[in-house]
């Protein structure tokens, strides 16, 4: 400091020396005042523009420093902790692609900077270049093996890469350094889940929640998805109550209604499902999930129409939402329809080939839902459908079928020994051997079973029920980069120059 303050009056040395002490007891107006008292007898000194702009950094002032550290770094354009100060600001309103250009000047500068590869990490990450992102944590693992802080950075990105073991492992390394690392255990715990090993999710959020000096988000993030491995595991009133201490901390969490109601509805607890559901307003499952979960309950308490409102609400909030479409599909079942029943679980498909649920629903569909003996035996021997040719189905006919020939005659044999039987009986009342009736209803039963036995299993099957659509979970993730800066990286003592 002697050798700035050497060159400052006494006054100007002194202000500086109390907007120093400002900045460390984060009493960021008066530093402000400081610096200002400064400028007015030194206004290019750049140590004041900087601390300025810092404390109104700090502050969350974002756009009003923005044009004091312009200023110090026309001033000083070698300055490092400028760059990446003015980047942190373009960050925090969210204009990340400018931010990235200012990190990049910074590691231009000095290519090892571990400050500047942390914020061009996360902001790669914010604009999902992963990979990027990925490689930044890399190169300050190759400058420091050992910084937790990059570990869970490391992590951050091969979770959104979807490498969810090496995620874990990342995680580990981490924890081995800081058993006590919240980020490390959420980061963990959501790559656990997503590895669906609920039942080693849980201790990591169960560690998280044990914390004292807890962030309120974190909390809720922690609860959510601890709710949601035990929903997974068939616990649901053990993830009701995790969704209830959501609630009791924010009662306006949307997502905690959401979840809350889906476990309730696991339990066959539909009017107080309905409730929760009714209350999300915002949030990851306010639109098609929301109004499908509400058409769900309204199916299983019988309002039938009203279920079937919801459920085209839904598909008209998400035209490629296939649980809605599965929904309806569950509906038009119930209610016989099994042609409409067809079509919204081929939509189902057309939107996610790989929907099994929907895949076996069909198959269900179309071997007990096709046409009835009659259809087999002389309609189906009309027309065959055979594919389709430029969006349109063709119609082929048969040139020669004996299946409606055959359909006759079977017919005919059926009646005559029932005709037959009616003359006899009356001909002959009381004289009518036994060995001769029971003769005569062989007869009949042969014919009629040999009409029949080829399409028995073309039958239609009354009321065939389709499960519902079991609601699954996602993790309730953190912001992309899995990490928050803290502030301590960004304590600039004013005379620094690095």
């Amino acid at each position: 400091m002697t050798s700035m303050s050497d060159k400052l009056d006494d006054d100007s040395a002194s202000w500086l020396q109390n907007a120093a002490q400002c900045l460390q007891s984060e009493d960021y107006n008066n530093a402000i005042l400081c610096f200002d008292k400064v400028l007015e007898r030194n206004a290019n000194l750049v140590v004041a523009i900087a601390g300025k702009a810092f404390a109104l950094e700090y502050m969350n002032k974002h756009k009003e420093a923005i044009p004091f550290y312009d200023r110090a770094l026309k001033l000083d354009p070698n300055n490092v902790r400028f760059w990446i100060m003015r980047g942190h600001a373009a960050f925090n309103l969210k204009n990340y692609v400018e931010a990235l250009q200012h990190y990049k000047k910074a590691l231009k500068i000095d290519p090892g900077s571990i400050l500047a590869l942390y914020e061009t990490g996360r902001v790669l990450s914010e604009l999902e270049r992963h990979e990027e992102a990925l490689q930044c944590a890399e190169k300050i693992l190759r400058l420091d093996q050992n910084d937790v802080d990059a570990l869970i950075a490391k992590g951050g990105s091969l979770f959104f890469l979807k490498k969810y073991q090496e995620a874990v492992n990342s995680y580990n390394k981490a924890l081995e350094l800081d058993p006590d690392s919240i980020h490390a255990l959420v980061g963990k715990g959501l790559a656990l889940y997503d590895l669906t090993k609920y039942g080693e999710a849980i201790p990591c959020f169960d560690k998280v929640l044990e914390s004292h000096k807890l962030d309120k988000n974190i909390m809720i993030l922690a609860q959510i998805n601890k709710g949601n491995s035990l929903y997974n595991l068939g616990q649901y009133m053990d993830a009701i109550e995790c969704y209830s201490r959501v609630l009791g901390v924010n009662q306006f969490n949307d997502d905690g209604y959401f979840l809350r109601g889906q476990a309730k509805f696991a339990l066959e607890d539909y009017s107080g499902a309905l409730e929760d559901f009714n209350k999300v307003r915002t949030g990851q499952f306010a639109t098609a999930e929301k109004i499908t979960s509400i058409g769900q309950c309204y199916y299983e308490l019988g309002f039938y129409e009203e279920a079937e409102n919801n459920y085209r609400e839904a598909i008209k909030a998400d035209p490629k939402f296939k649980r809605a479409f599965y929904s309806l599909a569950v509906l038009y079942a119930s209610e016989n329809k099994f042609e409409r029943a067809k079509k919204q679980l081929e939509t189902c498909l057309k939107i996610d080939r790989n929907f099994i649920q929907a895949r076996d629903a069909l198959k269900r569909l179309q071997s007990s839902g096709q046409s009835n003996w009659y259809d087999w035996w002389f309609r189906d021997a009309d027309i065959d459908y055979r594919g389709k040719a430029e969006g349109k189905k063709r119609k082929i006919k048969k040139i020669v079928s004996f299946k409606p020939i055959f359909g006759a005659i079977f017919i005919s044999l059926l009646f005559v020994p029932i005709i037959v039987t009616i003359i006899l009986a009356f001909m002959y009342p009381t004289n009518l051997a036994a060995s001769v009736v029971g003769g005569l209803i062989f007869a009949t039963a042969v014919p009629f079973g040999v009409l029949l036995l080829p399409s028995l299993r073309k039958f239609k099957a009354a009321g065939i029920e389709l499960e519902p659509a079991i609601f699954v979970p996602e993790t309730i993730k953190l912001a992309p980069s899995l990490f928050i800066l803290d502030k301590s990286y960004h304590k600039l003592t004013l005379y620094s120059s690095a």
